[in-house]
Formats: C-alpha cells, sequence, structure tokens
C-alpha cells in the first residue's frame, strides 16, 4: 500500500475501529492485523498507536494522508505498544488495541490522524493511517462553534446491463445470479431497503432490470438466435417474484426516480444527434417503470410535493455539457445529478459547496442540479469498494465519514448539503453497504434527506462553470452509427404491426446503454445485440411474401385477377398493396385503397380489377409497403405480365351484327304477316281449303311468298257480321297476340 516500502518484510492494516468516530469520555477499540511477507520468521514485533492531536485544514491534507503519501508528526501515544512476539513466515496476527479518547488531546470538531504503526527491535517497519472524526459533547467546548447537522442525500442504485432483445426471453440467464440473495443487485436491495426510511435514500432503477425480472416471474426462454428459435425454456423464478415484492415494499412512499430505459448514454446520443432515441428511452423508462412499480414517473414541478420527484436525469458519470442540458429541458426534464467537478465555482472558495444549485437552460427553463462530491463518488468507486478484505471495507467506510466531517468542519457556519451518487452499476459488498448507510444515519453531523427535500432549499448563488465536459468513456460514434443504421429497418417493421412491438425499440434502447461505455471492449456485446436486431427483423419480412399469377390476358378492356398475401408471423399486420405499371395502357385496382390486415400464420386473398385502354402488353409489379408511409417492404415483389387483345371486342361485333340481323328479319315478317291482301274468288277458297296450293304444271310446288302467308289473313278491325267462323287454316290477327 503507498507509505509502505515494497520491501519491507511485514504489512499492518487497520480492519475495524469502533465508535467509527470519537466522543469525549469514549474508549476506541481498533482491530489490527500485522502480516509477515518475508521468507523467514521474524520476532520482537509490536504495535502501537500515533496521532498528533492536530486535526486536517483540508480536504487535500486529508486524501493524502489516507494514501500515504503525506505523513504529519505523530507521536506514539502514551500507551504502552502491544506485543507480537515471534511471527512465523507468512503468518498473520490479528489483535485489538484499546485507545481512550482522552489519550488522544482532541479539542475540536474535525478530523485528526490516527495511525498504528508496527516496529521490531530496530524501529518502525511498516504503518497504516485512517482518519478519525471528532465530536465534542459540549457546545462550547472549542472557540468554533460545533456545526448544526449538514443534509444528506444518497442516491442507491438499481442498475444492471440489458437482457432482454428483440425477441421474447432474456438473452442470457446471468440475471439469476444478479437478483439472487448473495447476488449484487440482491445484496443492494437488502440493505436499501433495511435504511431506506432511516437514510431517507432516493433510489435510481432502471426499468429495463424490472423489465427483464418482470420476465422471469412466468415461465421463460434463455437464449436463441435472431430468429427467436432454439431458445431454452426456464420455469419461473420465485427469487424474481420475491425481488420485486421486496423493491415494491422498500419504495412504498419512498423517493424513487426511473433512468431512461435500459439506462441510454444519454450524452452520447446527444453528440450524434439522435435526440428522438433520448426522449423515447425516458417516455419507456416513465412507461415500464410505472406499471411495475404501480406509481407514477411523470415529470412534476420542482419541487415536488411529499416524497414524489419531479424526473429526473442523471447522465453516466455524472458528466454533461450544455446541448445535453437543453435536450432535457425539452423533454420536461428539470433535475439533473452531475458530479461536482462539472461545474466547479468560479473563482474557488475555501470550503466545499454546497450540493444544490440551478441555472437557466437555453429555452429560457430553470434547470436544478444536484451536484454529488466526486471525492466521495472516487473512493465509491475505487478497487478498495469492490474487495471482500476487511482492510479495504474499513477504509472505504472510515473515509466516507471523514469526508463528510471535513466538509461540514470547513465552514460550520455555512448551510450546505452533500449528495452521495455511488456509481450507477455499483458492487461493492454488503458489509461495506450496510457500513456506510449506518454512518449516514448515527453520525452527529450529518442529517438524512430526501433529494425532494433538498430541491426544496434555496439555491446558492455562487458563480459556477457551465457544464460542458464530454466523457472519453463514451459509446463510440461507431457503434451509435450501426445502431442508426438498423432503426430504419426496425420503423418500417413497427409501421406494419397491429400491436406495436414495444421489446423491438428497447432492444435498440439496450444497444444504446451506458452499460456499454469504456472501450471497443466493453462494446461488443451491444454490436452483437445491433446484429441480432438487424437479423430479427430481416427474419420477420421474410415472413410476408404476395404471390399470384404471372401473366393475365384480357379478351378485351376489362379483367380480373387475385393475389394473395401470406403472413407466416405470430402476429396480425396490416400492409398496403403497391402497384405499378410499364405504360399507361394497362391499370390495375385494388379494393380497400390497397390496404389490408392479414391474421397471424393466414393469408389474404385479394381480387384485382384489370382495366386495358388498348390493345397491347404491360408489365405490372406489385408490392408490399407500409399503409403508414408508402415505403416498400423488403419482400419480392409480384411481377405479372398483361396481355390485352381485339378477340373479345371483335366476337362482340360480331355477336351485336347477328342480333342486328335477327332482329331486322323478325321485324320484316311480323310486318309480312300483318297487311290484309285483296278478296279472292270463293270456288278458289273452296278449293283451296280442299286441296292446298294449286299443283303446278312440271309436277312442283308454288314457292312461298309474302303475298301468300297473307292471302291466309282475315282483314284487321271489327268482325263483319253474318261473317262465319275462319276456315282451317286460317289465322287471325288475334293470332299474333
Amino acid at each position: 500500500m503507498p507509505g509502505q516500502p515494497a520491501s519491507v518484510p511485514v504489512t499492518i492494516a487497520i480492519t475495524s475501529m469502533s465508535p467509527s468516530y470519537a466522543m469525549p469520555g469514549q474508549r476506541i477499540s481498533i482491530a489490527v492485523q500485522v502480516r509477515n511477507v518475508s521468507g523467514t520468521a521474524l520476532s520482537g514485533l509490536s504495535v502501537q498507536m500515533l496521532s498528533s492531536g492536530k486535526q486536517f485544514t483540508s480536504r487535500s491534507y486529508l486524501e493524502y494522508f489516507a494514501l500515504g503519501y503525506y505523513a504529519p508528526s505523530e507521536p506514539a501515544l502514551n500507551l504502552p505498544p502491544v506485543m507480537i512476539g515471534r511471527l512465523a513466515a507468512g503468518a498473520a496476527w490479528t489483535g485489538s488495541i484499546s485507545v481512550p479518547v482522552s489519550a488522544l488531546g482532541l479539542t475540536c470538531f474535525g478530523v485528526y490522524p490516527l495511525t498504528a504503526q508496527v516496529s521490531d527491535s530496530a524501529g518502525p517497519l511498516a504503518s497504516d493511517p485512517t482518519p478519525l472524526p471528532y465530536w465534542p459533547r459540549k457546545k462550547s467546548s472549542c472557540p468554533i462553534q460545533r456545526p448544526k447537522p449538514t443534509d444528506i442525500s444518497w442516491v442507491w442504485p438499481l442498475i444492471d446491463k440489458p437482457h432482454q432483445g428483440p425477441c421474447p426471453g432474456l438473452l442470457d440467464n446471468s440475471l439469476a445470479a444478479t437478483i439472487a440473495p448473495t447476488g449484487r443487485l440482491g445484496q443492494l436491495l437488502a440493505v436499501g431497503a433495511s435504511y431506506a426510511y432511516a437514510a431517507r435514500l432516493t433510489w435510481a432503477v432502471d426499468p429495463a432490470l424490472l423489465d427483464g425480472v418482470q420476465t422471469m416471474r412466468q415461465p421463460y426462454l434463455v437464449g436463441g438466435n435472431a430468429s427467436c428459435t432454439g431458445a431454452r425454456p426456464y420455469p419461473a423464478s420465485s427469487a424474481a417474484t420475491a425481488w420485486l415484492h421486496e423493491l415494491s415494499v422498500a419504495t412504498a412512499g419512498q423517493t424513487v426516480f426511473a433512468t431512461p430505459y435500459a439506462d441510454t448514454d444519454m450524452a452520447a446520443l446527444t453528440q450524434v444527434l439522435r435526440n428522438h432515441d433520448l426522449s423515447r428511452s425516458f417516455a419507456q423508462g416513465q412507461l415500464v417503470a410505472g406499471q411495475i412499480l404501480k406509481r407514477s414517473f411523470a415529470p412534476e414541478a420542482i419541487p415536488a410535493g411529499g416524497r414524489q420527484l419531479a424526473a429526473v436525469a442523471w447522465p453516466a458519470d455524472g458528466i454533461a455539457n450544455y446541448a445535453l442540458l437543453e435536450n432535457l429541458a425539452a423533454i420536461k426534464i428539470s433535475t439533473v445529478i452531475l458530479d461536482s467537478s462539472t461545474m466547479q465555482v468560479r473563482p474557488p472558495v475555501y470550503y466545499t459547496p454546497g450540493a444544490v444549485t440551478s441555472t437557466l437552460d437555453g429555452l429560457g427553463t430553470r434547470l436544478h442540479f444536484l451536484l454529488a462530491d466526486d471525492t466521495i463518488s472516487q473512493w465509491l468507486g475505487s478497487r478498495d469498494a469492490q474487495s471482500g478484505q476487511l482492510s479495504a471495507i474499513f477504509k472505504v467506510s472510515q473515509m466516507f465519514l471523514a469526508e463528510t466531517a471535513m466538509i461540514v468542519a470547513e465552514a460550520p457556519s455555512i448551510s450546505r448539503s452533500i449528495v452521495v451518487a455511488p456509481p450507477r452499476r455499483w458492487n461493492p459488498t454488503s458489509q461495506l453497504a450496510s457500513d456506510l448507510l449506518a454512518e449516514t444515519v448515527t453520525a452527529r453531523w450529518l442529517r438524512p434527506t430526501t433529494m425532494s427535500q433538498l430541491l426544496a432549499l434555496p439555491a446558492d448563488h455562487l458563480i459556477r462553470s457551465q457544464p460542458q465536459r464530454v466523457s472519453s468513456d463514451e459509446l463510440s460514434r461507431k457503434l451509435l452509427s450501426q445502431v442508426a443504421r438498423s432503426e430504419p429497418a426496425v420503423a418500417l417493421l413497427e409501421s406494419i404491426l397491429i400491436t406495436p412491438n414495444q421489446q423491438l425499440y428497447r432492444a435498440v434502447f439496450g444497444a444504446e446503454s451506458s452499460a456499454w461505455r469504456d472501450g471497443r471492449a466493453a462494446e461488443r456485446p451491444a454490436q452483437a445485440l445491433v446484429t441480432r436486431i438487424a437479423r430479427f427483423v430481416e427474419d420477420q419480412m421474410d415472413r410476408l411474401s404476395v404471390s399470384g399469377p404471372t401473366g393475365v390476358t384480357l379478351g378485351g378492356t376489362v379483367g380480373s385477377s387475385t393475389v394473395a398475401i401470406s403472413n407466416q408471423l405470430r402476429y396480425p399486420v396490416r400492409v398496403k398493396i403497391g402497384v405499378s405499371s410499364s405504360n399507361g395502357s394497362v391499370t390495375i385496382i385494388v379494393p380497400d385503397k390497397g390496404i389490408f390486415t392479414v391474421p397471424a400464420d393466414e393469408t389474404r386473398v385479394v381480387k384485382l380489377a384489370v382495366h386495358a385502354t388498348s390493345t397491347g402488353s404491360a408489365t405490372v409489379t406489385l408490392r408490399l409497403t407500409s399503409p403508414l408511409t408508402g415505403i416498400r417492404l423488403p419482400v419480392d415483389a409480384l411481377v405479372m405480365h398483361v396481355q390485352a387483345t381485339r378477340s373479345g371486342v371483335i366476337a362482340l361485333i360480331i355477336c351485336a351484327g347477328l342480333l342486328a340481323v335477327f332482329v331486322f328479319t323478325s321485324a320484316a315478317r311480323a310486318i309480312r304477316h300483318g297487311r290484309p291482301g285483296p278478296p279472292e274468288p270463293a270456288d278458289h277458297d273452296a278449293g283451296s281449303a280442299g286441296g292446298g296450293p294449286a299443283d303446278r304444271p312440271d309436277g312442283g310446288q308454288e314457292p312461298d311468298n309474302v303475298g301468300a302467308e297473307r292471302s291466309h289473313l282475315m282483314p284487321t278491325g271489327p268482325a263483319i257480321a253474318g261473317q262465319g267462323p275462319p276456315e282451317p287454316g286460317q289465322l287471325t290477327t288475334e293470332g299474333f297476340r
């Protein structure tokens, strides 16, 4: 560790201290571990405590001291050393040293150096420094009055990497281990739930995490390919049900804000002008979190009433620039959590400024900022914070306590506030998380406060630099360009769905998650997800088709044909048939404006009307398009060759001519049979009646003629008096009627 030469044969570390800060009349129990790292046994070792009794005057000195880069002159306490005796090679000794606070020489509120040192007969070998806050019992025990407690507010993050793609189920099953009681999120939730009320936690929850855990409450699928096949089934997870229930109970009545869905890298999206994705991810996040936690996450006025919190943005690493702030204001986000280094006071002041400030954005809207202390954030994100070693856990928790005491001690008469924001995918041990919240609750100089209460406090009037920082860890332009290239296909598929597939766009947000920050290697899962999304859309489109005859022959100018729209998807779609012709001689009329709904796993047959203006041929192309945008779907088109001939027209002309001849002939015969002839002699009538027509001398018959036919007719008009009935073979006009 810093401050200990690499060649020393032993190491020493403080593993715990109880209580963690000093008060008059107490004894402090300090647990120490000494380890022999040499290859030989050591003897004559002893441990003693050192302290100067002089408090730190700045946070910089405190941090240098803790890292071993600054060693104030510290005499040994007037206490007998603790003897270790002989220590074998590689062996460790653990002991406890009891120190009365009166022996430390502490006076005023502040932070003091305390060091554990191991020595042999030749002198000191190694040491481990630790800061010790001191709280006097009496307000008048020091020229500087004991300060009033300072408001402190924690952001407690429940955020993970995305676990879902465009298909139902999960991409992998790592979430199961994460939410288990011994998993990262299981422990964070358990510790947060234990201190939720006492520590006034503000919960930051990723809706994509809630979505994934919700999926696991029912039998679910894991893995598979982009066609949504080959996934492995898993039974419903009781751990998922228990985790969501515990979260609902822990956050009931508490302050909660939702990140954008999948915790998208909002700063990176702003850099590449993907503002639409930024606003949609926030909207989806508020929707999903509201449905699962059964509470509203809609933006509210500042300050929010009670335990409600206006919509909050927490950019990754607490870094933002002014363009991002304007985009957030445009979507009604009025509170932003940033790292304190992003908005530094100009000129600097001798103390740590408060955590609440505000400024006007470019739209004239007042933005409110909660500035998380940068130094505390670094300690919470250090390697020691993720270590399971007792000495590492103690160092981080003790530094947290000392840093907060130093903030108050720098300017005890100036009212300020502290915001603590650990890394968004924080992975502390359960003990460290518990120690930190316990110290927040028990430290006399701290007063746990919700962020809603902080926002109700007046902002300071210090002049600060405007947020202009851009993180080098943001998602790369290459990745976001890859996402951008896939999105038109996603939008096209979305445009033909009867019921929107929210999971598809949520998968896009997953590819834009801040979880993939920190270089090319970290972005590989995101690139794989984008590829999976593109293949998924391609597979869905491959399940649509339009088919029908490739050739249509018209016997005239009008005809019909049928086409079939096939939908092999598991959900209904609405598509439009677009028609184009190689020339204007043929027109295809599609019913219902060409828009058709095709149920899942069914085929829709559509009858088309075909019109030709002249003889000849044309090539007609039928395509499936989006009914909303008219954009062509990536589905094979149906090409029909339409041939129009005159054979049907000629046939109609011939039929019409024959019909005209028939009508003319029938009319002539009718006229002929209806005209009266001159009277004939009686004997002729009698002869005719008996034998029919007279025989010709050559033995032939006299041919029929109109006149002859008319001789059998009676004159028209009224009947003649005395006239008898007609002879056989004669017709009256009544016979025509």
